[in-house]
């Protein structure tokens, strides 16, 4: 009978652990970036959103105060918001006193909510 005895080919070398370390590093190539960018359009939407919920709020209290507010500061004293809505990537909403129309100071935001709303205002 023979006894096995352990032999010093166990484990890994060096080079499949390099392998798998490459492999490792493409994979993180690839996803970093994707939920960089998942992270900016989120926010990008999240600001899309407030615009619209702003707008909305803005109609709601010209037919019930009979006048446009003059600013976002109007809105939380009457009751509309709690605080005053803020861009998730530090912009500023500004109401255009002339429609009403709402704006973000980051431009991004802005083309696509006039896209969405057909371009009221213009």
């Amino acid at each position: 009978m023979r006894i096995r005895t352990q032999s010093a080919k166990s484990g890994f070398t060096l080079i499949e652990i390099m392998i798998v370390v490459a492999i490792i590093g493409m994979l993180m190539a690839i996803a970093v970036p994707n939920i960089a960018k998942a992270g900016k359009t989120a926010r990008r939407n999240a600001c899309m959103a407030n615009i619209k919920n702003i707008e909305s709020v803005i109609e709601q209290y010209k037919l019930e105060q009979r006048t446009a507010p003059a600013d976002l500061g109007v809105l939380v004293s009457a009751g509309y918001f709690k605080t005053e809505p803020t861009c998730p990537e530090g912009g500023t909403y500004t109401i255009s006193p002339e429609d009403g129309e709402v704006t973000c100071s980051i431009p991004t935001h802005n083309s696509s909510a006039s896209a969405t709303t057909g371009g009221a205002g213009q």
